[in-house]
This record gives structure tokens, C-alpha cells and sequence, in this order.
């Protein structure tokens, strides 16, 4: 992993996933999370996730998978505040674990999904990438 690179290949769509993700409205976000706490359980998913860990253990992607989890992170934890902000009632300190987990579930499988796009199939892809797809479509990323 190269500091110019540290998505490792495909740096360049990860970057732009992770740019339109911050932007994504608090609506968005909402419904972001609603459609990966349901396509987290199913059996597609769960089979998805363990041959994207395989794929990036056999291609030698720790380094890349580790650099994207902060950047995700931080997105994450600004969409759950803005999304409090958004709701009324809504808090008006930080965001709470839960909330920002909420958020950086689908964020961080759409992008280790991006990381590893070149070295897991296509099924496998569309499965980690869709809860965030209709918001950030995929041609977008180049």
C-alpha cells in the first residue's frame, strides 16, 4: 500500500465513493440504513462478506481495508449528527455508538467492497454495494 494509493487499485473510486457519501442528505442516510439492517441477515450477505474477507486476505488487502475504517468512520459519525439535527426531537450533541454503527455498517461494506472490486465477483459486489447503490449508483465511481 502506497501513501498515494492507500485504497490500493482502485483508490481512485474509493475516494469518490467516500466524497459522495459525506454528502449524502440525513433522509438518505436514513434510508441507507434501513435497507442494510435488512439485506445484513440474509444468507446472500453473510456469503458476500465471507468471500469478500477471503478475497482481501489473498490479495494482500489488510493495509487498504484498515485505511478506508477511519475515513468511514468519520463520515458516519457526521451523518448520524446530521441526521439528529434532522429529526425533530433530535439531539443536539454527539452522536450515539449506536447511531453512528448504524451508518458506518453499510458505509464500510459498500467501501471495502470498492477496495476489493477488482478481486471478488460480481454478485458478490452488487450484495456489499447495494444498500448504498440507488444513492451513489456505481457508474459514478468510474
Amino acid at each position: 500500500m502506497s501513501s498515494a494509493r492507500p485504497y490500493g487499485p482502485n483508490t481512485d473510486a474509493v475516494r469518490r465513493l467516500l466524497q459522495r457519501l459525506a454528502a449524502l442528505p440525513p433522509e438518505q442516510w436514513t434510508r441507507v440504513a434501513r435497507l442494510y439492517e435488512g439485506l445484513q441477515r440474509t444468507p446472500r450477505f453473510a456469503a458476500a462478506d465471507r468471500a469478500l474477507g477471503d478475497a482481501m486476505s489473498a490479495a494482500g488487502r489488510e493495509g487498504e481495508r484498515d485505511a478506508v475504517v477511519g475515513p468511514v468512520v468519520q463520515i458516519a459519525t457526521d451523518a448520524a449528527e446530521r441526521v439528529a439535527r434532522a429529526t425533530p426531537g433530535g439531539a443536539d450533541g454527539g452522536a450515539q455508538s449506536a447511531e453512528v454503527d448504524r451508518y458506518a455498517e453499510p458505509a464500510l461494506a459498500a467501501a471495502l467492497a470498492v477496495v476489493a472490486r477488482d478481486v471478488i465477483g460480481r454478485e458478490e459486489f452488487e450484495t456489499l454495494y447495494s444498500a448504498v447503490s440507488w444513492g451513489v449508483r456505481e457508474e459514478e465511481l468510474g
